[in-house]
């Protein structure tokens, strides 16, 4: 791991500058996507490969997906760890000319994924139906596929698809949460407002792709409700972390507005917890009888 940029260690902000030109990738996704190399400023330990991805303008989406993958590895969950990228606009090939830079630089602020993407051709084939079903039966009989589910209940993340599960040979990779919480943009100006976060306790997505397609393939033995106890027990992990975040300082104006968004986002995410039994249960219509809650306590 290179100095300065060890991600299990968050005391520290996640932030590198890409060193060397974007390789675009084109997989069907909405965002501009690389890959590239990542290093520490003023570090002379060896760059780092990563995906990074421009966000657009929605000030939601980078906190959101750093959030998400923050709150992730604290749930044990195979989401990659993520960090902020600070590009030069000449090194990204085709990012677009209203791309906003960071004031008084010519920099843009991506957010960047620790793990790899497969080679585009025939790694990840769209529009293939055969190759879909493939991907959901292999995952479905793969041990990620509960907690999976769980974790797109629990961040109402109805945009699961096949282009968005990876497979590195071992196991499956969750990627790609910019569309979850959508509740998440109002929470960010008025979280403290009760009402907002009743709001966000009580939102469902349209969808639970990874549940449906689990629940149709292990109708008996899909393992989806064993999981809220298991996520239970990071709830307070992730006000503590939520605690650090609000701590994180870079120095720069333009990466510092991040972290109180993601601190948002996380505290979000652990109010959710005490309700994702009774999300689960609702979403797979359950009788009352099995409803379980992982908390006796109201939400905070």
């Amino acid at each position: 791991m290179i100095h300065g940029l060890d991600l299990e260690d968050v005391s520290r902000p996640p932030v590198a500058r890409l060193n060397s030109s974007g390789l675009p990738i084109h997989a069907g996704q909405n965002n501009k996507v690389w890959r590239g190399l990542v290093q520490v400023e003023a570090c002379m330990e060896p760059a780092l490969p990563v995906v990074l991805k421009w966000m657009g303008a929605a000030v939601h989406k980078l906190p959101l997906e750093l959030a998400c993958s923050l709150a992730a590895a604290e749930l044990g969950l195979p989401v990659p760890r993520g960090l902020l990228v600070i590009a030069n606009r000449d090194q990204l090939v085709g990012l677009p000319q209203y791309a906003k830079p960071i004031p008084g630089t010519d920099d843009v602020l991506c957010f960047g994924s620790m793990h790899q993407w497969p080679d585009d051709t025939g790694a990840r084939q769209l529009n293939n139906a055969a190759a879909e079903e493939y991907t959901w039966r292999q995952l479905c009989d793969d041990a990620s596929a509960a907690p999976g589910a769980a974790w797109d209940e629990l961040t109402a993340n109805a945009d699961r698809h096949a282009g968005n599960l990876l497979f590195d040979g071992r196991k499956y990779w969750f990627i790609d949460h910019d569309l979850a919480l959508q509740p998440i943009a109002k929470a960010m100006r008025d979280f403290v407002a009760q009402k907002t976060r009743l709001d966000l306790i009580e939102h469902r997505a349209r969808a639970n792709v990874v549940a449906d397609e689990l629940v149709r393939r292990h109708p008996r033995d899909h393992g989806i409700m064993a999981q809220p106890t298991r996520f239970s027990r990071a709830e307070n992990r992730l006000r503590m972390l939520a605690d650090k975040v609000r701590a994180w300082n870079y120095g720069v104006a333009a990466v510092d507005d991040v972290w109180p968004l993601t601190e948002i986002v996380l505290r979000g995410i652990a109010l959710r917890l005490p309700a994702l039994a009774l999300m689960l249960s609702q979403r797979l219509s359950l009788p009352d009888r099995q409803l379980l809650w992982n908390s006796s306590s109201p939400p905070q």
